[in-house]
């Protein structure tokens, strides 16, 4: 997660809680092997030598995750340092064992991201997304909540919100 970016004109107040957030309900669940990067540490290098650690040792029951909170462009991912081009994460998600694997997003322009018939990108094989946006919106956070209006509602419904019958 990513609020404080270099310089302040492109800081947000929200996606390092997020991705907070995120980590602490995984790791509540004591099974999961989760990593944090946020603002300063996530850079495009770090993002990407982690995720590609991770992947690498996933088996193929296992379930990966990947969730990013920041600013978000058509096509990319602002991380501190550089733009995350979707090209890049894609083939390395496209190198993972695992069958099921996930994308979590609170970022604007994200559902660029999504795979289409016309799109020219890497297959990533089958993952599954969840996106704060689709590829012409912006992406909303409200300084008094603790975490971005997708966040909030991921989480929720990660608690047990969206299982209206609890079976």
């Amino acid at each position: 997660g990513v609020a404080d970016y270099p310089g302040s004109y492109m800081d947000l107040g929200l996606p390092a809680n997020d991705a907070q957030a995120i980590c602490d309900l995984y790791r509540k669940n004591g099974k999961s092997n989760v990593y944090l990067l946020t603002n300063e540490q996530a850079t495009v290098k770090n993002i990407l030598s982690t995720t590609e650690k991770v992947f690498k040792k996933a088996k193929q029951n296992d379930i990966v995750i990947f969730f990013f909170s920041g600013h978000g462009g058509k096509g990319l991912f602002c991380a501190y340092d550089d733009n995350l081009s979707f090209t890049r994460l894609r083939e390395v998600f496209a190198g993972c064992k695992a069958k099921n694997k996930m994308i979590m997003a609170d970022a604007c322009h994200s559902g660029s991201l999504r795979q289409t018939k016309e799109s020219k990108q890497p297959a990533m094989g089958n993952v599954m997304v969840f996106l704060s946006s689709r590829t012409e919106e912006t992406s909303l956070e409200r300084p008094i909540m603790k975490n971005g209006f997708f966040t909030h509602s991921l989480l929720q419904a990660m608690r047990g919100k969206a299982d209206v019958n609890k079976n």
